[in-house]
């Protein structure tokens, strides 16, 4: 047989001869879930198709107590694990710790959104079980000390830490307490304040002031206001009025003798007098 082209090798006798793919015969070696020790005998083990896992007869237990299922200990799957009805409870429908992933039975703390065991709530700084109050700070928790120390704004009226409650405003950050009249100390209940050359004051106070007490009622101005400026005082326009018939002066009006009159009366007082000339004047009305 000359040279040329062939389809396959030639076995003995003339026989086509093919090459078997070689294959790896190894079994695949099955682990025992709860030891994690090679499963021998499969009569021994079985599996678990709810938690898709191969276990030892003996080693089918309790993640939490160990006990061994059987017929009259059945077990309940639940995230991956297998438990007897009475942790399984436990874990469903008791709170578990942020911490240590464990229940928790007595005194959760929380904080953060979480739930925690007192003792593994630590402190950022300190690293130590927080006891008493406990702050939190972009997404971390202090003790009160180390809160004070690194995180808390000082009060701009006593330069003390603050803890707790915050007012925040004039540019800084007041205790509750420390948050008052500049005036006379009174608080701000309602939560309004008015602010006079960077001070808070109550109403009253502020309108002292600012000059913004009525001359005639003596109750602050807010609104429409009549400056008198030969007085260096403020009116509501209803009160600043003629002397005799109370008019209210809202146009022009007559000074004499330190009483202002509208035209009317002031022409009875002037005639009945004669003793100096009387000037006329025009209300300047604002809003303040």
């Amino acid at each position: 047989m000359g040279p040329g082209p062939r389809d396959w090798e030639s076995g003995p006798g003339g026989k086509p001869y093919v090459q078997e793919p070689q294959q790896d015969y190894q079994d695949e070696i099955e682990i025992c879930a709860g030891c994690n020790k090679e499963i021998v005998d499969e009569n021994d083990a079985f599996e678990i198709e709810a938690l898709q896992k191969l276990f030892h007869v003996d080693c089918f237990r309790c993640c939490v107590c160990n006990i061994v299922f059987s017929d009259d200990v059945p077990y309940i799957p639940h995230s991956g694990e297998a438990y007897c009805e009475t942790h399984y409870e436990e874990v469903v429908f008791t709170p578990t710790c942020f911490g240590c992933k464990k229940p928790i039975i007595e005194r959760p703390v929380h904080a953060l959104g979480r739930v925690w065991h007192p003792e593994h709530l630590v402190c950022a700084a300190c690293q130590k079980p927080i006891q008493g109050n406990l702050f939190e700070h972009n997404g971390n928790v202090y003790c009160a000390a180390d809160y004070a120390r690194q995180v808390a704004a000082t009060c701009r009226a006593c330069n003390r830490p603050i803890q707790g409650e915050t007012i925040c405003a004039l540019g800084g950050t007041f205790h509750v307490q420390c948050f008052r009249c500049a005036m006379c100390g009174t608080g701000f209940p309602d939560k309004t304040f008015y602010v006079y050359e960077e001070l808070p004051y109550c109403r009253q106070h502020y309108h002292e002031r600012n000059n913004s007490l009525c001359g005639g009622c003596g109750r602050p101005i807010e609104g429409p206001c009549a400056e008198i400026g030969e007085l260096g005082k403020r009116f509501h326009p209803p009160c600043w009025s003629c002397g005799i018939c109370r008019e209210p002066l809202t146009a022009t009006y007559y000074a004499y003798m330190g009483v202002s009159y509208c035209e009317r009366d002031i022409v009875h007082v002037y005639n009945s007098a004669k003793a100096q000339k009387a000037s006329k004047r025009r209300t300047l009305l604002t809003n303040i």
